[in-house]
């Protein structure tokens, strides 16, 4: 057997029209359940990528994830990734993990050509970056002579980042 029940409600039409009902209508969760939802997610791009633009609340959560690891691997990216760094020091903060690498490159002109100055001037920009990786680029000033005869410093890439705690480098030009 069956019950059937119905309820009415009466709501007054004042209520309706207001914007304060309305905001009161959506449920407000605590941000760290938020960010708790958001950290399962990590590995899904596309998702992260809708969550940034759902609210401000989600938005901090969903970028960190999404720019924690930035891979460059074309020399032409590492002069428009500094000017991004240096246009959006928001996102800055979210990148623990930097790759700049040449690998793959079939060609000498396609080869990442970097200098001190422009991996210290990106490292400066990113000041929460932890890993740093150099594989596969032509490092046009550190040479014995390129040293000597300018005023590089060799050591300038430790003290770039004050959360830098890991620095791999390999098959340096």
């Amino acid at each position: 057997m069956f019950h059937t029940y119905s309820m009415q409600v009466r709501i007054a039409p004042s209520a309706i029209s207001t914007p304060q009902a309305n905001m009161l209508s959506l449920p407000l969760f605590p941000p760290e359940l938020h960010d708790y939802i958001i950290d399962f997610l990590s590995d899904d791009k596309p998702t992260l990528l809708s969550c940034s633009i759902v609210s401000k609340d989600w938005r901090a959560t969903s970028q960190y994830h999404l720019f924690h690891t930035i891979k460059v691997r074309h020399p032409v990216a590492l002069s428009s990734f500094n000017d991004f760094l240096q246009n959006s020091p928001h996102i800055a903060n979210s990148v623990r993990d930097l790759s700049l690498s040449g690998s793959g490159c079939t060609t000498f002109d396609e080869q990442m050509h970097v200098t001190t100055r422009e991996i210290s001037k990106c490292a400066s920009h990113l000041s929460k970056l932890e890993y740093l990786r150099l594989e596969g680029i032509w490092w046009s000033d550190v040479s014995r002579e390129a040293v000597d005869n300018t005023s590089v410093e060799p050591n300038a890439l430790v003290h770039a980042g004050p959360n830098l705690r890991r620095l791999t480098i390999s098959k340096i030009f």
